[in-house]
């Protein structure tokens, strides 16, 4: 009798839980943490001379021939010749590139390294 009773209540909260899951699903009864507290909006490595990227000359053909396009994914082609940037006491190299399908253009800062 009392197993029937906790069994009983057990698949009650488990029927509960489920119809209130499926309801915040549909309606979205919940905020989100993201509606809550959206993160602040940085910058990724290499992104900006701050966030350069540091190099070895044999990491540097690898980090050319993996760059994706932030919309499409597509694999990005370089565009033009690198740049030398002085940033403080940094020497940095902005590499160039665009996205072939959606006709971006995005630059990378790399700090070489020995």
């Amino acid at each position: 009798m009392i197993l029937a009773t906790i069994a009983g209540t057990c698949v009650i909260v488990a029927i509960t839980i489920a119809i209130g899951l499926i309801a915040d699903k549909r309606f979205a009864i919940v905020p989100r943490a993201e509606v809550l507290r959206p993160r602040p909006r940085g910058h990724a490595a290499g992104e900006s001379p701050a966030m350069a990227i540091r190099t070895r000359p044999a990491q540097l053909a690898t980090l050319r021939a993996t760059q994706r396009c932030r919309g499409c994914r597509a694999p990005l082609e370089a565009a033009g010749s690198d740049d030398t940037i002085r940033y403080g006491e940094r020497t940095l190299a902005v590499l160039h590139f665009r996205c072939p399908h959606c006709v971006v253009s995005h630059s990378l800062y790399v700090e070489p390294t020995a």
